[in-house]
């Protein structure tokens, strides 16, 4: 049996083995080209590497009589599966930005402001996101014991930025309709435009016979 040391460190890292887990699943389902990213893949592997080679230690002590090697490992378990969570949500808030800024990008700029007026102001939160999200990686410290918290501030920001996402997919038919009653609305001006014509031509050859 386990020692309740090594047992209370393996739900530590089961903790943030799901949390990560949870963060890539969602970066991969709202990737638009539907990728793998095996950046963060590589580092769960190296976390399940590490686990296995601190339960191997876990009885072995230094001259110190430390457990160094144990330790060694439950710390490079940890930094692994915070960097693969950081790193998940990182893609994810990138991707879910990039659909923000590209979902509407074939759409005429009036069109999209009557049918949606509050993208524009949409885009300016993605941006500020952005920002954010480049700050946090800048600054964090995965060796922190607050690296947790970071972990749901990660989570905050991307779950703005997929409810942005939704809301814009959710408005595209209307832009589509708007763009199809203009091109109705332009196709008949063009026919009246045309037999305008019709008729003036054909007055004006009346009338050149008669004279």
């Amino acid at each position: 049996m386990l020692p309740a040391a090594v047992l209370t460190n393996l739900d530590e890292l089961t903790k943030l083995t799901e949390e990560a887990s949870v963060a890539l699943a969602l970066a991969e389902f709202y990737n638009p080209e539907k990728l793998s990213f095996l950046g963060v893949h590589n580092e769960l592997r190296n976390a399940l590497f590490h686990v296995m080679k601190m339960v191997e230690v876990r009885d072995k002590k230094d001259e110190k009589n430390e457990f160094k090697a144990y330790n060694n490992e439950f710390n490079a378990a940890k930094s692994h599966l915070r960097r693969a969570g950081c790193d998940a949500y990182e893609l994810l808030c990138i991707s879910c930005i990039k659909d923000i800024e590209g979902l509407l990008v074939k759409y005429d700029h009036e069109d999209i402001t009557i049918a949606f007026p509050g993208y524009y102001e949409i885009r300016k939160t993605a941006l500020e996101v952005k920002h954010k999200v480049a700050e946090m990686k800048q600054n964090k410290d995965l060796k922190s014991k607050s690296v947790e918290t970071l972990f749901e501030h990660y989570f905050n920001q991307a779950a703005l930025l997929i409810e942005h996402v939704k809301r814009i997919n959710e408005y595209i038919p209307a832009i589509i309709e708007i763009q199809r009653e203009k091109r109705k609305k332009k196709w008949k001006e063009q026919l009246i435009s045309v037999g305008i014509a019709v008729v003036i031509a054909a007055v004006a050859f009346v009338l050149g016979k008669l004279t």
